[in-house]
């Protein structure tokens, strides 16, 4: 099985959960060290500023999806965390990438 579809059967198995599935993410591009997934914006994923800019706890969810689904020894990882800062907003409409 190609890593690709590895990781897209991973983005299944996470997507199980209420909260990923609802994400909806999709499965851009993979290798064992790097993943590329699109959020397609919705109108449900917008909350701040009267919904003209994208939740940040989706944004932070999203790049928590998104190092989940890579393969840590592969990257030479030996552990994960998640640290953001948030360099400027993401407008609503636009599609996110991670």
């Amino acid at each position: 099985m190609e890593h690709e579809d590895r990781v897209r059967q991973r983005l299944r198995l996470l997507a199980g959960g209420p909260f990923a599935s609802w994400l909806d993410a999709a499965v851009i591009r993979a290798r064992p060290d790097e993943v590329e997934l699109q959020l397609p914006y919705r109108d449900e994923l917008g909350g701040e500023q009267g919904g003209a800019l994208l939740h940040r706890g989706v944004i932070a969810a999203f790049a928590e999806l998104a190092g989940a689904l890579i393969d840590a020894p592969a990257a030479g990882c030996a552990q994960r965390s998640l640290t953001l800062d948030y360099l400027g907003d993401a407008p609503a409409g636009s599609a996110l990438y991670a």
